[in-house]
């Protein structure tokens, strides 16, 4: 005997107390509740699962939603990230979109800052115009890069792989089972540990056998 379970953490979101659920840690409630035989059940996630980070990896509370630039000769400016989950591509643009261009009245110029990730060295590299600078010596936003406290004056390559998951890049599940004779009702919280934006998947719980 096996059956399929849809676990979906928007659908968590909406029901009773679903402010606790959050994408990558909350709780199903069943309607109603599954009931199984006596015997040993085992619970397995689809094999081919796609999923991407969910929870967020730069807050204010992490410490690392912070750099500092500059213009050379020029003061010191913060640049302040929301709370949220961001790639390097999102990181890239937020740097873009508010730092801009060397000359913001020439569409043509370069920017002052370009972030991305090399797939062929595993680290991020940045590349900074020549008259700027970027100050990465405060708070931990550096370690999501791969990069140690520094001041960046001019093109750079991390030296460490990047921890943009903030070293959280794990799949949990605590099964539901039924393994007591006079046990016959599955119990209706099924607690996992998830990493995408809105996590949704499918979980096969099946009967074991002797063979199993």
């Amino acid at each position: 005997m096996s059956f399929d379970l849809l676990l979906d953490s928007s659908l968590a979101k909406q029901q009773r107390d679903g402010e606790r659920n959050v994408s990558h840690d909350f709780t199903i409630n069943f309607s109603p509740p599954i009931y199984l035989d006596s015997g040993n059940y085992k619970a397995a996630l689809d094999e081919l699962i796609t999923m991407s980070y969910s929870w967020y990896n730069i807050d204010a509370s992490f410490d690392n939603n912070k750099i500092r630039w500059r213009k050379k000769t020029k003061a010191w400016k913060t640049l302040t990230f929301p709370n949220g989950m961001y790639d390097y591509k999102d990181i890239n643009r937020f740097l873009q979109n508010h730092i801009g261009k060397v000359d913001p009245k020439d569409k043509d110029s370069a920017y002052n800052f370009n972030l991305y990730f090399d797939l062929t060295s595993y680290r991020v590299v940045i590349l900074v115009h020549e008259d700027y600078e970027l100050d990465l010596s405060q708070g931990s936003f550096s370690e999501l890069l791969g990069y140690g406290k520094s001041i960046l004056s001019g093109d750079s390559v991390g030296r460490k792989l990047p921890n943009i998951p903030r070293g959280v890049a794990g799949l949990g599940v605590y099964p539901l089972r039924s393994d007591q004779p006079d046990d016959k009702k599955c119990s209706k919280r099924c607690h996992i540990l998830f990493f995408n934006s809105e996590s949704s998947s499918q979980l096969s719980i099946s009967k074991s056998t002797a063979s199993d």
